[in-house]
């Protein structure tokens, strides 16, 4: 067994990934698509390793000893580096060999080593059940768009992992940082009654609507994403877009608030604010040193009749 100290154990956990993924860079440079494809499989990572640990502990899969820099419990060091691990350095590492070929290297490091480490956390009798739902439900996706996206195929399946990515920092990781603040959680929602469910279920599945309409669009006509570094080929206008210039912000706007009212956690004012200025500082620079100078007249014209917010026919 690892016999290291809890607090350099963790900082061995956050720093080997970081340090091997960066030799691995210095030795081959990813390629533009490549560093793309990273990002993505990264920000996959991050949220969803935070939720699979904090299920963990519901479900007795594994849970971590007393520690500072800790969230929910869970050391905020060790699934930033578990995030660079799997995210950054096993898809570039294993860029040339099988999907499955580099899941299995990567439950045959967790089989040697989780067990190793008795000093950072405890694990339960169930706990590959926990192992096999991260290597299928995060590991396997991040793995998979960084592959679609360095090879530019399946545009539909990429967008629809980007919209998952979306999700888990807007839907889960900010909105629990934020509630946290105020001593609540989105957990909470199994503690409400059944009519408020019932509302924040619709209000949101009403919003994913309006957000998985625009992203169909940006894949099928575009023949793109709605992330700035793999943009549409084509200028969508057709779908929702014929209607609203953000249908995208809009679903998040309509998520953000969905989560502030049913929680009644008015420090969600701070992210929906923030998505706000995103969009009208960030979003519209972009539009003009991209999007204006590719589709030129069109764009325009497109921008004189559809408004950024509000629906055309409305007001």
């Amino acid at each position: 067994m690892l016999q290291l100290d809890p607090v350099l154990l963790k900082s061995v956990i956050l720093l080997f990934p970081v340090i091997a993924a960066g030799i691995a860079f210095i030795i081959e440079r990813p390629g533009y698509y490549q560093r793309v494809g990273l990002l993505l499989a990264l920000l996959f990572t991050i949220p969803y390793l935070f939720l699979l640990n904090i299920l963990a502990e519901f479900a007795g899969w594994w849970i971590y000893h007393d520690s500072a820099n800790t969230w929910h419990g869970i050391p905020v060091e060790v699934i930033l580096g578990w995030s660079v691990f799997w995210g950054i350095l096993l898809p570039w590492i294993c860029r040339t060999i099988s999907v499955y070929f580099t899941i299995a290297i990567a439950l045959a490091l967790d089989l040697w080593l989780m067990p190793e480490m008795p000093g950072l956390f405890v694990l339960g009798e169930s706990w590959l059940i926990g192992e096999f739902i991260g290597l299928l439900l995060i590991l396997l996706p991040s793995l998979v768009i960084f592959k679609l996206t360095t090879n530019r195929q399946q545009v539909l399946t990429r967008a629809l992992i980007q919209s998952v990515i979306w999700g888990g920092w807007t839907v889960f990781l900010i909105p629990e940082i934020a509630l946290q603040l105020e001593g609540k959680s989105l957990f909470d929602l199994f503690n409400m009654n059944a009519g408020r469910v019932m509302l924040f279920l619709a209000g949101m599945s009403v919003s994913m609507l309006i957000g998985y309409s625009a992203l169909y669009e940006f894949a099928m006509t575009g023949k793109g994403t709605p992330i700035p570094f793999d943009p549409p080929k084509r200028l969508v206008t057709s779908g929702i877009y014929s209607v609203v210039a953000n249908p995208l912000q809009i679903s998040t706007l309509l998520m953000m608030t969905c989560i502030m009212l049913t929680y009644q956690g008015y420090i969600m004012l701070l992210p929906i604010i923030s998505l706000i200025l995103y969009s009208e500082i960030f979003v519209r620079w972009h539009h003009s040193i991209d999007i204006e100078k590719r589709f030129d007249s069109a764009w325009i014209e497109y921008r004189r009749n559809v408004r950024n917010w509000i629906p055309v026919g409305v007001f």
